[in-house]
């Protein structure tokens, strides 16, 4: 729990590193970020190379942290909640994904399920 608290954390800084990296160098008037020296500049390539590794290293864990089982579970619940139609659970998915990034895919689905759930009591 904590390695995944920390690879959270280490992404967060490296996506925010590496969004100020591209706007700097795609920048055409440069001097709103010429506070960064080429030291700085050094650092933050270092810090974007170890989120890059942090990201690609699997979690060692005696336990799996996504259940086989219920995440097939979830999978039909969705399905069954969109009449089947995968192209329809897949969109919705992925919408959740680039809303809420770094969340485990069990996460998405329930969090799918809910919004689909609480719109069609409320509506």
């Amino acid at each position: 729990m904590i390695a995944l608290f920390l690879l959270s954390v280490i992404m967060s800084l490296g996506i925010i590193v590496m969004t100020v990296f591209v706007l700097y160098q795609a920048s055409p008037r440069r001097k709103w970020v010429s506070f960064f020296t080429d030291s700085d500049k050094t650092e933050l390539q270092k810090l974007i190379n170890l989120a890059k590794k942090t990201a690609s290293t699997p979690i060692n864990s005696s336990k799996p942290i996504l259940d086989d089982s219920k995440k097939q579970n979830l999978q039909r619940q969705l399905l069954s909640l969109v009449n089947n139609d995968i192209a329809m659970a897949e969109r919705l998915l992925k919408l959740e994904r680039k809303k809420h990034p770094m969340y485990s895919e069990n996460w998405y689905l329930k969090k799918v399920i809910n919004d689909l759930l609480k719109r069609d009591s409320t509506g």
